[in-house]
């Protein structure tokens, strides 16, 4: 008996340790896709281009009569500044969220040729905006959006007569902001976008005293302008979202 004992232990000790030595089976952790890069708040810059026709047109009135021509300044440059705002996912893949924007403007633009008794020069030194977003989550890391809201821009206008007068003015401008984008989730918290947006903004009007030289004399005289205040941007974005 002991000694059927003895050949059993054997015969089973080798392949136990056998088995012992087999590593265990690990399996992989599953991805993580339940993070959500699009609910919270969150801050980011943005810079770009902007444009506007600037069309508009000037007139010299006096005693004896008026002329009056048109022209377009279109100004052009630089924007780029700040946003922070908050979002949330709802509805499945539907985003909702409210933003304020801000920054500065390069937008400079003389027209050549004026057919004016001045020279004309607009720009836009700012832009100052709040909106609200609606996008679509297309998939975990990307949404389309739109936006609407209201924008303000800081613009001057300047007019300068074949006398040697200046006249300028610095109105700040408002209306309706619309606009729409793109934005990726490059990890749960930065973002990257590109975006569209344009500015419906109001009229400048100036309007200065100056002379004109007839060969009877000079004669006083009134110019005036006015010029269409319309802002169009593209603005490559970055957003760090909390």
């Amino acid at each position: 008996m002991k000694k059927l004992l003895l050949l059993s232990t054997l015969l089973v000790s080798p392949a136990m340790a056998a088995d012992m030595a087999k590593p265990l089976p690990v399996k992989a952790l599953p991805a993580d896709t339940t993070y959500d890069p699009w609910t919270g708040f969150y801050i980011g810059g943005a810079v770009g281009y902007g444009w506007d026709r600037g069309a508009g047109n000037g007139a010299a009135a006096t005693a004896g009569g008026a002329g009056e021509s048109s022209f377009a300044t279109s100004p052009q440059g630089f924007v780029g500044g700040l946003h922070l705002g908050v979002g949330t996912r709802f509805a499945g893949n539907w985003y909702a969220g409210l933003e304020g924007a801000g920054g500065i403007g390069t937008l400079d633009g003389t027209p050549q040729n004026p057919g004016l008794a001045f020279n004309v020069n607009s720009k836009n030194h700012w832009l100052v905006s709040i909106s609200g977003r609606l996008g679509y989550i297309l998939t975990q890391n990307m949404m389309v959006y739109g936006r609407g809201g209201w924008g303000w821009a800081g613009s001057e206008f300047t007019a300068n007569d074949i006398f040697g007068n200046t006249f300028s003015t610095k109105p700040v401008l408002d209306g309706p902001l619309l606009g729409g984008g793109v934005e990726v989730a490059l990890t749960p918290n930065w973002l990257v976008g590109l975006e569209y947006q344009h500015y419906f903004l109001g009229d400048i009007n100036a309007t200065t005293g100056g002379v004109v030289v007839t060969p009877n004399g000079n004669v006083p005289a009134v110019f005036s302008a006015r010029v269409s205040n319309n802002i169009d941007t593209v603005l490559g974005r970055l957003t760090y979202k909390f």
